[in-house]
This record gives structure tokens, C-alpha cells and sequence, in this order.
């Protein structure tokens, strides 16, 4: 698994944030950075352990300010799971755990005797490169490809997953939906 992780602005269609991180976050956005370059006045995002997904080091001028999942975040460590969205001003930004193809040297003693190439149906050798698909975030997969076949760019026969396309997406946030969100907040001010 790799992180991978996402920013919108307002109503903005979101877009992937290049880079495998640690990732700052402030207001002018969110982008990858060394470990000594992240401001002190934003977010750090650092791939996480086994525990969590990442882990959000948040300093105290952006506490109250900086929201995950809609609950203000206070300022200290927090672990992220897949799917969690931060949210600052305007910007809108989601981490999610992305399946990555394992690439490996075809050993019969791990993937079995009678191996073969899923896109081109021809048998594996001993110390041949492969790459094992990882499936899509609904269908687990697994099939064995030559290096070079699942380099061609299709799609995997058995899951239908493209290579390098990611496994997950951030929802869009409709107009009619934010436009609700915004009406509920206005109405439910309190009248003086």
C-alpha cells in the first residue's frame, strides 16, 4: 500500500497531489516537501505505520482551524485512516490508501509450478520479472503478469484494473449539495 492524497478547492473537482511524501498542508494548498522544508505555520502529513494510514502533525496556528471529517482538529498527532478529509478554508483534502502491483522475480516455490502470464498466457520461468496485480478496492486479485506485458498499459484481465490508475477517488461535491450545505448553515443560525 502507498498513500495517496488529494485537494479541491470550493466546489473544485479534486485532483491528485504528486509526490510520496511527508506533504504540507496549509492555505495556499497542499504539496510534497522534504521533512525539513515543511513550514512550521502548516500541516504535516507523514506516511503512517502499520497502525494507521498517516499521521497528521498539526501546529498550534492552525488549531480550531483545520477540520478532519468535519471536527475541528486540535493541535498535536493524529493517525488517518483511508478516506479522511481535511479540510481548511477552502481547500478540501482526502488521504487514501492506494493498492500499488507488486513487482517481483517469479519464484515457483511462492507463486507455484504451473505459472503463467495472465495477459499473454505463456509460462512463467524462475527469475523471470512479474508484477502481481493488486486488484481495485472492491476485488482483491492477484493475477501474474510478465514485467513486460503488464507494462503495455491494459487493463488486468482478471480484475479489470488499469495500471496506474488509482484504486480510489475522492466523491465530487455536487452543486445542489453545497448549495444545501449552505442554506443549512444560514438557517440554522440562531435569530437575535
Amino acid at each position: 500500500m502507498r498513500i495517496a492524497v488529494w485537494q479541491a478547492r470550493g466546489r473544485g473537482e479534486p485532483v491528485a497531489v504528486e509526490g510520496t511524501g511527508p506533504w504540507s498542508i496549509s492555505a495556499a494548498g497542499v504539496r510534497a516537501v522534504d521533512e525539513a522544508q515543511a513550514p512550521l505555520d502548516g500541516a504535516v502529513l507523514l506516511p503512517g505505520a502499520s497502525e494507521g494510514l498517516a499521521l497528521l502533525v498539526t501546529p498550534e496556528p492552525l488549531e480550531g482551524r483545520l477540520a478532519r471529517n468535519g471536527q475541528p482538529v486540535a493541535a498535536g498527532i493524529e493517525v488517518l485512516r483511508h478516506a479522511d478529509r481535511l479540510e481548511l478554508a477552502d481547500l478540501r483534502v482526502w488521504v487514501s490508501a492506494a493498492a500499488v502491483p507488486v513487482e517481483a522475480a517469479y519464484d515457483p516455490a511462492i507463486h507455484g509450478d504451473e505459472a503463467f502470464c495472465a495477459r499473454t498466457r505463456s509460462r512463467l520461468r524462475a527469475g523471470e520479472p512479474i508484477v502481481i496485480c493488486p486488484g481495485t478496492e472492491s476485488t482483491p486479485c492477484g493475477a501474474l503478469y510478465k514485467a513486460e506485458a503488464w507494462a503495455l498499459g491494459r487493463r488486468c484481465h482478471h480484475c479489470g484494473r488499469a495500471p496506474g490508475a488509482p484504486a480510489w477517488k475522492p466523491p465530487v461535491l455536487e452543486k445542489e449539495t453545497y448549495r444545501d450545505l449552505v442554506r443549512l448553515a444560514i438557517d440554522s443560525r440562531p435569530v437575535d
